[in-house]
């Protein structure tokens, strides 16, 4: 008889789910927030009933298979790789483990306004924040309007949750370093389907803190506790190996970015 080796235990979680409404009205969400992002929680709160959410997601989302299903020499007009394609269109240029990741196509932009600042400093310093957004306008039209009405959207939802948040979203590493660790990024990872011919469409919106924002923790804490991350899928490079406590958030992104885009020159 061949005995069955024993299955470590899966702990479910429910997800915390909140409605637009209470968010808006400025409702007391304490409870929900600790549940989502305390220590016990997935790091994920959920918004429900968005106003016009519906409406601007399908007229968002099918846009996606249509930029993605252009040619790539139209695709190429739209890279931007002094920017590490930051901006505009992105496909096997990020890796993991040094291959480069072919399972997802992106297309990058600023969700707030198509051009962040008139000083070309910046622009030319910092291409990764402040480059002005890129639309394949000839190839999708529509693309720019639903893309921008959308991400506005999420945005301003998002406030609303960070409201909360401060009175006390998914969690990233500058929360991370700048409550010392108390607040944790989350490791996360898409898997796709084992079918052929499914494709999946999001838009993600990321909310960051000025290119010149001090990455450091509260001076009680310890930086070396506060960067500790745990349970990372093989390959992602540690929170430690691209940041340190002396560094600016555009010095920190600068890390990131050549961990991710570099290593598939490396090997």
């Amino acid at each position: 008889m061949s005995q069955e080796q024993a299955q470590p235990a899966i702990r479910t979680a429910n997800v915390s789910v909140v409605d637009y409404a209470t968010l808006a009205q400025g409702g007391d969400c304490g409870a929900l927030i600790e549940a989502a992002f305390g220590p016990d929680g997935l790091g994920i709160l959920a918004v429900a009933n968005v106003p016009d959410i519906e409406v601007r997601r399908a007229r968002c989302l099918p846009l996606a298979f249509k930029v993605a299903t252009l040619s790539d020499e139209v695709k190429q007009k739209y890279e931007l790789g002094s920017a590490y394609y930051s901006f505009g269109w992105s496909h096997g240029k990020e890796s993991l483990q040094g291959k480069p990741d072919f399972s997802k196509g992106s297309y990058y932009n600023n969700p707030r306004t198509n051009r962040p600042t008139e000083d070309e400093h910046l622009m030319t310093t910092f291409p990764t924040m402040y480059h002005p957004n890129i639309w394949p306008t000839d190839e999708v039209p529509d693309l720019e309007s639903a893309f921008m009405s959308l991400g506005q959207l999420i945005i301003d939802t998002g406030l609303l949750v960070a409201k909360q948040c401060d009175a006390y979203v998914e969690i990233g590493e500058s929360s991370q370093i700048l409550t010392g660790g108390i607040l944790q990024a989350t490791p996360h990872a898409v898997r796709g389907p084992q079918v052929t011919g499914v494709n999946r469409e999001t838009l993600a919106v990321f909310m960051s803190v000025e290119h010149d924002e001090p990455m450091r923790v509260p001076d009680t804490m310890d930086p070396h506790a506060a960067g500790q991350t745990t349970h990372l899928p093989a390959g992602v490079p540690s929170l430690l190996s691209r940041w340190n406590n002396s560094m600016l958030f555009h010095e920190f992104t600068a890390q990131t970015h050549k961990a991710y885009y570099d290593l598939q020159h490396q090997h």
